[in-house]
């Protein structure tokens, strides 16, 4: 295990505020007092901020973080399909496709020297890995320590094929075909519409219930990790 000291984690509450709320508020109530094009710039506006936050993350880390790189590629693929006025099964596809290769990204981990939940454990902050290391050189138990690793890197890549599946399900049931005789403003605020509902249904439906499987994970790790290394709770996480 190794840290990087220095480095703050996100603040969860102004990604929710910036990712999600302000985006879907844009997209459901600007577009009337932005003109005769106002779906198209609402929905400008509103894929901005994610991407505006991500590229001032990467600035500020100086470094490159492949899930909100992914997260940046999935804003602009939404924007892109809807500034092409694709939609229905397109979606569908997309909305599927993103947590499917991050599932399989972080499943090949799981065999690789860097699992990536090893990674997520020695994220600034969360654990004593100076302890940790010590206590693993002590009891000669880096082997069951890579092994737990590699078990939570398994269960881990789990979460996202749900989330791909869940994702699919809700866009299939949200991104509904235009009726062709609406005019071009009322097919754009109607696909904006549903972009929103995208948005915010999926936080509560798909990422609320992973953020608690994942909680549970954690606690697996930790509960485990505590009998590889013999030290308590409040030792684990507390340098």
């Amino acid at each position: 295990m190794n840290s990087q000291p220095g480095q703050k984690p996100n603040n969860p509450w102004v990604s929710l505020v910036v990712d999600i709320a302000l985006p879907v508020i844009i997209l459901n109530k600007l577009s009337p007092y932005l003109g005769e094009d106002g779906p198209f710039y609402a929905l400008l506006l509103a894929i901005s901020l994610p991407f505006g936050h991500g590229v001032y993350g990467f600035i500020k880390e100086k470094r490159i973080n492949w899930m909100s790189l992914l997260g940046l590629l999935n804003v602009l693929l939404t924007g892109g399909f809807a500034l092409l006025k694709l939609e229905g099964i397109w979606f569908a596809v997309k909305e599927a496709g993103f947590p499917s290769l991050i599932g399989i990204f972080v499943f090949f981990s799981s065999f690789s020297k860097k699992p990536l939940f090893g990674f997520l454990l020695n994220q600034p902050g969360l654990f004593a890995t100076a302890r940790i290391n010590e206590k693993l050189d002590l009891l000669n138990s880096h082997d069951q320590y890579r092994l737990l690793i590699k078990r939570c890197t398994l269960f881990f890549s789990g979460t996202f094929f749900l989330s791909a599946i869940l994702n699919f399900v809700l866009a299939v049931n949200i991104f509904k075909p235009i009726p062709k005789d609406l005019s071009e403003t009322e097919s754009a605020n109607l696909l904006n519409q549903q972009i929103a509902d995208m948005t915010w249904l999926s936080y509560i439906v798909i990422v609320l219930p992973l953020m608690i499987i994942t909680s549970a994970l954690f606690y697996y790790c930790i509960k485990n990790l505590s009998k590889i290394t013999e030290l308590e709770f409040n030792e684990l996480v507390h340098s």
